[in-house]
C-alpha cells in the first residue's frame, strides 16, 4: 500500500522560515559577479594544443635507455 503524502502552504512557510533563520544571504562581490557575466556572456575562443612528437620521442628514447641500463646493471649484480 502507497502512502500519498501532501504538504501545505503552511509546511513550505515553515521551511522557509527555519531557513532563513539559519542561513544568512551572502551578498556576491560586484567585480566578480561583473567578470563572470562578462565570460558568461562573451564568446570564447577555444585553442587546440598541438602535441610536441620531437618531445614525446625523446621521452621514450630516455626512458628505454634507463631501462635498459638498469637490466644491464640488474643481470650483471646476480
Amino acid at each position: 500500500m502507497v502512502n500519498d503524502v501532501y504538504i501545505n502552504n503552511s509546511d513550505f512557510s515553515s521551511i522557509e522560515e527555519k531557513l532563513s533563520s539559519s542561513f544568512r544571504p551572502i551578498i556576491p562581490d560586484p567585480h566578480f559577479r561583473s567578470q563572470l557575466e562578462s565570460r558568461l556572456i562573451r564568446r570564447s575562443e577555444i585553442t587546440l594544443d598541438t602535441r610536441r612528437k620531437g618531445m614525446v620521442l625523446i621521452v621514450l628514447t630516455i626512458g628505454l635507455f634507463i631501462g635498459g641500463f638498469l637490466y644491464f646493471l640488474f643481470r650483471k649484480l646476480t
